[in-house]
């Protein structure tokens, strides 16, 4: 699962001790994600374009 940072955390996670950085392991915050509908051509490494941006 991909972790999504804050950039105000960067440093702690890249130069913090241990304990500090797990608690960063967190879900992202509502506002930070955003979902979109795809085709699902999406799905396959031989279809490449524009129109699978949906």
């Amino acid at each position: 699962m991909p972790l999504v940072l804050e950039p105000d955390t960067w440093d702690l996670w890249l130069k913090g001790d241990p304990e500090r950085t797990a608690a960063l392991m967190k879900p992202a915050n509502e506002d930070v994600l955003t979902e979109r509908v795809v085709p699902k051509e999406v799905g396959n490494v031989k279809n490449n374009g524009p129109e699978l941006l949906g």
